[in-house]
Formats: C-alpha cells, structure tokens, sequence
C-alpha cells in the first residue's frame, strides 16, 4: 500500500467523524481502487450508509471490511446496528458483544447493546447499559456540584432532576417523579422553560429550575431524569401506567371547543415531523403525503398538530391531504394550545414524535406510526404499549416502507368508524357495573403473578379504564364510591380464599359457615354501593337484585 494510500484512508476516517459522509466516500473509494482489498476504506463506506439509514447496502460493506480483518470493533458495532434496523436482534446482539470482547469499553457498542435489551423489555440489563449515553456523547452531562442520588430514602433532602433529552423523553418519564416523591424529599425539577406552562400544575414538582441557565443550588443531590427508571427498578410490571398524568389547561380547552366542535365529522390529528435535529429523524418522520389514504376515509376531518419544520408540506399537499391548521397553535408555550385541542378531538394519529408522548400522558387515544427498527421504548412485535394505556402501534412491515403501514392504518380507520371491533363485544351495563368491574380488575393486577394473565388483565383493564373516561363524569364522591367497592371486592377476595381452604381442609364448622355468611353480607354491601354509584350518575341502566331477607 502506497502512503498516499494510508493517506485518503485516514482522511476518510477523519471526514466521517466529523460527518462529512460524502466527502469521506469518495476518498474511501479513490483508496480502493488502488487496494480493492482494504479493510478500513469499506468500513468507512459501510458506516456512512449505516449512518445514512442504508442498512441493506451497508450490510454487504461492513461484512467485506471483517471478511479481511475480523477485529474491526466499528464494523461491528456498524453491522449490529444495521441488523438492530432490520429487526434482526439476534445477529445485532452477537455483533455488539463481539465489539465489547474486543473492546471492553467501547461505549457505543454499550449503547446499542443497551438498546437491544430495552426493545426486547429486558429492563434490568437495558437500563445498565443505557448509562453508557454520557459516554457516548449522546447527551452532554452536567456539572452540577451535588452528589447523584442512589436511589437511597430521602428523608427530607431535596432531589433535583435534569432534563437531558427531547421533549417526548421528559413527557414519558416525569411519570417516575411521584415514586421519587415517596422517598420523602422535595423535587426541584430542571425543565425546559418552554415546558413550563405545561407542566406547572403538576402537584409532585416543589420547585423549577432553570435547565439552560445557572440557578441557586437548593437541593441535596441529583439525577438524570432518563436515569429514573433504573434507579427505581421500573420494568414492564412496574412501570407507573395510571393516566392522565399531564393535564391541559382548563380555560385553553374552553377557548378551542368551539373552534374544533365546529370541524364536521370524526376528528383526527395528525403529526409527521419529528426534530430535523435528531439524528434518527430521517428514520422516524414521514412525508405528510402518506396521510392521504387517511382523508380518503368517508367522515374523517383531519387537524394539524405539526409546529415548526414540517408546515411547510401542508400547501404543498393540500390536495390530497387537506388538513385543518392554526397558525397561533403554541405560540405562548409548548403543547399548551396542542393538549387543549386533543382533548377535542377523537384520535390522534402520529409519527414517533413528543405529540404521541403528550396524547399519551393525556390519556388520549392514539395511534403511533413506527418504522422497522423503531426506538427501544416500543418494543418488539406489539400493537399496545406498556407505557400508553391508550396507545396502540402500527408497524412498518418492510424498512422504509410507509406506504404499507398508512394502508393498514387507513383499514382500522375504516373499521373505527363501521363501528367495529374484531374480538371485543360492546355491552351496554350501568355505571356501577363498569367501576364494579374495573375494580375486581385491578384487584386481579395487583394479586396475579403468572406473566401471561397479568397480561390478559392489564388489557382488558386498560379498555374499561378507557371506557370509564370517556363515557363518566369523575367526582370527589364518585371516587369515594369506587374506593368503597374496590375494598368490599377486595374482602370478598379474601374470604372466597379462606373458604376454599376450609373445603381443602374439608372444615365445614362454625368458620365455614361464618365465612359463607360474609360473602352474601359483603355481596348486599357491593349491590348497595353499585346503585349509589347509578343514582349519583342518573345511569339509565339499574341493576336489580332480589333475594330473601337474611333478616
């Protein structure tokens, strides 16, 4: 190999640190053809079209670079990147260890092994290695004169944590503060001021702290907020799932109602652009155009939720995809305007951007439109989310292939509307009946170990919650009365257990028979709760009992 050789070499390797792709191609290329078989110039080829979201024609690269030198640690952390794309994880995670066996502490290769761990909801050993994003340089850590808190009581000190990320990323994981709030402290957040108006109403945060400025140091210790869940030990069973947990504005939702009541038929938002600064955006957002088999669908009226770049598509596109757009859409605050609109609206329909973080803290319904190796946080081969109780997922079946999806997705549409829901009856029952059910379900959540029926609980329990908030009015005295049943259905549980082991035992005396005494007594008290439950919300529907007085 000539020197001037080694020289377009490394040259290309400098350019593609600094991201110069295709400046670092072309030398990469100039070099092979005077060595078609240099290792290092297809590894720069392979990791610009990695880079570039080419996995397929990347692959073919990477592969000949390790063909020629096998200890090449960016080509496999390239390789196990590309195959992480393609949804092909088992491959990805014997490309991330190979690069870890032979580079201990190569921190990407941490990251994306990370990555793989998290999509596959293994959170223990996925949050372990999502710390390796400081090392990475993903996000820039702080210096903040305070030591991190490990996770260790509180007990009076004062804990603030940092945003780092997107905004998407703090709507998902501020979920974690009131655990943090339990271990006895106070929570001074560090915020995105833009988030501000948003978010000032949550009765967990103490006190803001200015994130992008210097502030007066008045707590104890800190913590990333990304670095919550592992602190916590969330995994799939514990992550908090109770919703809304972010609230719009009340007199803001009042101002829109008329402006968005007035939209004919089924209402729909929708958001295709996600921040051109992220360097996955090209892999996440789509062009407005894929929506039009959406304003195809007879009754739909679509509304745009999309701020900053992306507007611009909307004239371009205005006739096949015609949307309704507000130019004043928050103006004076992040998602102030754009929660309060959702809250009018029917279904939210997005790409994976923060607008599916926020309809999902708001306990809207919404349908998020994913790629072939979309983030971590969606998980593998799912249509539901274990973060977003009202969240259901449409996934790309062919990388890059929007077009597909967007037809699966305008089919549900059609279906919504027709009213149709394959699997699922709709019954109509009275209010008591709904809150009766929905608090054995929880009872069942809390009680049931085995993996598989959590599962079937936790869906069937996210459905009538669904239902609970979109057909009943809350109040302080409604949610007495559903506490009141939920430890009447609770004590009926431990009863029937008790009883069963007395016929195990094949006990049939005094306790026996108290115990059957109980469970028609707490029986009468659940019936009597349940008609309160009715006359507070005037149901038209009553249950009715009759049976012969114990008196």
């Amino acid at each position: 190999m000539t020197s001037e050789h080694l020289t377009w070499v490394k040259q290309a390797e400098r350019l593609f640190d600094q991201k110069q792709y295709q400046e670092a191609i072309t030398l990469a290329e100039r070099a092979l053809k005077v060595n078609p078989n240099c290792a290092a110039a297809h590894q720069v080829i392979g990791l610009v079209l990695s880079e570039r979201e080419r996995p397929q024609e990347a692959i073919p690269r990477l592969a000949r670079a390790l063909a020629l030198q096998g200890d090449l640690v960016p080509s496999h952390n390239g390789l196990g990147r590309c195959y992480y794309l393609l949804e092909d994880f088992d491959r990805a995670l014997r490309h991330f260890e190979t690069a870890l066996y032979l580079q201990p502490d190569h921190s990407f290769a941490h990251f994306n092994r990370g990555m793989v761990y998290l999509k596959r909801g293994q959170y223990r050993e996925g949050w372990l290695d999502y710390e390796w994003r400081w090392s990475c340089g993903l996000v820039q850590r702080p210096s903040i004169p305070r030591p991190r808190w490990d996770g260790a009581p509180l007990n009076g000190r004062a804990i603030m944590v940092h945003t780092e990320q997107g905004l998407g990323d703090v709507l998902q994981f501020i979920r974690f503060l009131p655990q943090v709030k339990r271990q006895g402290g106070r929570i001074v957040l560090a915020c995105q001021k833009a988030l501000h108006p948003l978010l000032r109403s949550l009765p967990f945060i103490d006190e803001w702290f200015p994130v992008d400025e210097p502030g007066a140091i008045t707590f104890d210790v800190y913590s990333p907020l990304l670095s919550l869940a592992a602190i916590l030990g969330a995994n799939e069973a514990t992550i908090p799932r109770e919703v809304p947990y972010v609230h719009p504005d009340p007199e803001r939702v009042e101002r829109w109602r008329s402006r968005i009541q007035s939209l004919p038929g089924f209402k729909v938002g929708v958001c295709w652009q996600g921040s051109i600064t992220f360097q996955g955006d090209l892999f996440r957002s789509m062009p407005l155009v894929q929506f039009a088999p959406l304003a195809q669908v007879p009754g739909v009226t679509l509304v745009s939720l999309q701020k900053g770049p992306g507007v611009e598509q909307i004239e371009a596109n205005s006739a096949s995809v015609p949307l309704h757009a507000f130019d004043e859409l928050d103006r004076d605050g992040t998602f102030v305007d754009s929660a309060a609109i959702m809250q009018h609206l029917d279904l939210v329909i997005t790409s994976d951007t923060a607008i599916a973080h926020l309809a999902g803290a708001l306990a809207r319904p919404v349908w998020l439109v994913v790629s072939m190796g979309c983030d971590w946080r969606w998980l593998i081969d799912r249509s539901d989310s274990p973060w977003y109780p009202t969240m259901r997922l449409f996934r790309q079946k062919a990388f890059g292939n929007w077009e597909g999806v967007f037809q699966e997705v305008a089919q549900a549409l059609k279906e919504k509307l027709a009213g149709k829901s394959v699997g699922v009856a709709s019954v109509p029952m009275s209010a008591g009946e709904l809150l009766d059910k929905i608090a054995i379900l929880e009872i069942k959540q809390e009680r049931i170990a085995d993996p598989v029926k959590h599962d079937n609980v936790r869906r069937e329990l996210d459905l009538l919650r669904a239902v609970r908030r979109e057909t009943i009015t809350e109040s302080a005295a409604l949610q007495a009365l559903a506490m009141d049943l939920k430890r009447v259905n609770e004590q009926l549980w431990d009863v029937e257990d008790e009883i069963r082991l007395c016929e195990s035992a094949k006990d049939f005396g005094a306790r026996f028979i108290e115990l059957a005494r109980r469970v028609y007594q707490a029986n009468d008290h659940r019936a009597a709760l349940k008609r309160q439950i009715n006359n507070l919300l005037q149901s038209p529907l009553v249950e009715e009992k009759s049976y012969t007085s114990a008196a």
